[in-house]
C-alpha cells in the first residue's frame, strides 16, 4: 500500500488523562466551547455524550474486563473522520485503576498517540482533592485532612503506572509560572502543537476550592450522617454565606504532614524523570507551601 495513503490515515491523537485536581474540569470546558473553531483547524474534540464536556462516558464503557460497543463505534468514527488531522480525548477516569488502559492503546495503535498528564505539588493536590471529596455526595468524606487513609495517591503511581506504557508520555508541570502561553488552556495546545489564535477564553474557572471552615462544616456534617438533599442544600447555602474574617482560611496542613507527602512524590519521582517536558523545573514540585501550613507562616 502507498506509504502516502497510509499517512493520510493516521491521525495525531492526543490524550489527556487529567491527572485529578490539576484544573481538567476547566481546560475540558474550553475544548468543548471551542470545538467548531477547532474543528475547523482540523482538531476533533467530540463527546461521546453532549451533557458531558468530557470523555468520562469513554472511560465508563472501556474498563478493565468490559468494552462497550457504543464506545468502540464511537472510537471508530472519531478515529476515521476525514476532515480532522488531529483528535484530542481528555478525562481523568482515564487514570483511574479500573480503566483498560492497554486496550485503549491497543485501539489508537495504528496513529501517532500522544499521553498529556499534568503534575501538581502534592501538598496542593491533597487541599484540592480533600476540598473535593468532602463535596462529593457519593463519597462524603469525614477524615480530617493530613490524616491517614488519603484521600489522594499524591505519588500518581496508582494513576500513571500503566500509562508508562504509552507510545508518547509527556509530563506537564501544573504550576503557572511555567505555562506556555500563561495559561493552562493555551500550555495545553502548545503542548499538542495546536494554534489558539481564535479560541476563546473561559469567563471563568471551574470547581474553585471552598474555604477550609466552610469544608470543616460540610465534613461534620458527613460525620453526622446528614444526606440528600439536605447536604446539597447546606453546601449550596454556605457557598453564599459571610463568614467571621478571624475563622481559619487556610488548609491547616503541619509541616511533618506536607513533608511526608513531598516525600511520597519524590520515593517515585525517577519514575516519571524520563517523561518530563522539555524544560520542565520541578523545584515546585518540592517546595513546602508555606500558606497552607497551620501557623499560616509566609
Amino acid at each position: 500500500m502507498d506509504d502516502c495513503y497510509l499517512d493520510s490515515l493516521m491521525k495525531r491523537v492526543f490524550v489527556h488523562i487529567g491527572l485529578h485536581k490539576t484544573g481538567t474540569t476547566s481546560l475540558q470546558r474550553f475544548l468543548y466551547q471551542n470545538r467548531e473553531k477547532l474543528g475547523a483547524h482540523g482538531v476533533l474534540y467530540r463527546c461521546l455524550d453532549e451533557e458531558w464536556p468530557n470523555h468520562h462516558p469513554v472511560a465508563v464503557g472501556w474498563r478493565k474486563g468490559q468494552r462497550s460497543d457504543k464506545v468502540a463505534r464511537f472510537l471508530g468514527e472519531c478515529l476515521s473522520s476525514p476532515p480532522h488531522h488531529t483528535i484530542i480525548f481528555s478525562s481523568e477516569m482515564f487514570a483511574e485503576q479500573a480503566f483498560d488502559v492497554s486496550g485503549f492503546l491497543e485501539v489508537l495503535a495504528p496513529h501517532d498517540v500522544t499521553v498529556v498528564a499534568y503534575l501538581r505539588n502534592p501538598c496542593a493536590q491533597l487541599v484540592s482533592a480533600f476540598n473535593e471529596v468532602v463535596r462529593d455526595p457519593k463519597v462524603q468524606w469525614t477524615h480530617p485532612i493530613g490524616s491517614d487513609p488519603s484521600p489522594y495517591d499524591v505519588s500518581y503511581h496508582a494513576l500513571l503506572r500503566d500509562w508508562l506504557q504509552a507510545p508518547r508520555l509527556i509530563l506537564c508541570p501544573y504550576d503557572p509560572p511555567q505555562w506556555i502561553g500563561g495559561t493552562l488552556e493555551a500550555d495545553f495546545l502548545a503542548t499538542a502543537g495546536i494554534e489558539n489564535t481564535d479560541l476563546e477564553s473561559l469567563p471563568f474557572r471551574e470547581n474553585v476550592s471552598l474555604p477550609f471552615s466552610v469544608v470543616e462544616i460540610v465534613r461534620h456534617a458527613n460525620r453526622a450522617g446528614l444526606v440528600e438533599p439536605d447536604r446539597s442544600d447546606l453546601i449550596s447555602f454556605l457557598k453564599t454565606a459571610s463568614f467571621d474574617p478571624d475563622l481559619p482560611a487556610r488548609y491547616p496542613l503541619s509541616e511533618d504532614e506536607c513533608q511526608t507527602l513531598i516525600e511520597r512524590l519524590r520515593a517515585r519521582y525517577s519514575i516519571y524523570e524520563p517523561f518530563l517536558r522539555k524544560n520542565f523545573d520541578a523545584n515546585f514540585l518540592f517546595e513546602m507551601p508555606n500558606a497552607l501550613l497551620a501557623d499560616g507562616s509566609d
